[in-house]
């Protein structure tokens, strides 16, 4: 996971939060989460974890893109999810007649429209050679096919 606040070295909070992308529950909490984090603030640790549900159709090239962002600037983590939050419509319902590369397009256009110093060349490029061994102990990119 990633460490998206860091209190104080004598943190009394630790809060681990399992998030899909693509979950409406996980979408309806960020909100809450946000709140505690501010409420909190100097005694509290927050990690968030990517945990893709398999019921979500694309969740998984979304935590793709999500890995392939924070591996290339960390600090955009919490607006990456809130952008991925405020978009999640369009990469389900909204994508349920796309082909893999469609979606992988769209997520990528996504991302691009957030300012968050990855372009979308940068994103194609970049997500097809990411690795998830060691991040959910499995090669995400055989059950992916990317």
């Amino acid at each position: 996971g990633v460490v998206i606040h860091n209190g104080s070295q004598s943190s009394h909070i630790h809060i681990d939060a399992f998030y899909d992308l693509l979950c409406p529950d996980s979408k309806n909490n960020w909100p809450i989460l946000r709140d505690i984090i501010e409420r909190f603030s100097g005694d509290l640790t927050v990690r968030i974890v990517l945990f893709p549900l398999p019921f979500h159709h694309h969740t998984f090239f979304v935590t793709r893109a999500a890995y392939t962002v924070v591996n290339h600037n960390e600090r955009v983590y919490n607006k990456l999810v809130s952008l991925i939050f405020e978009r999640q419509m369009e990469l389900k319902t909204g994508a349920v007649n796309l082909t893999e590369d469609e979606v992988r397009e769209r997520i990528a256009s996504i991302i691009a429209s957030g300012n968050l110093g990855v372009t979308s060349a940068e994103y194609v490029m970049t997500a097809v050679g990411v690795s998830f061994s060691g991040v959910f102990d499995v090669d995400l990119t055989m059950i992916c096919g990317v």
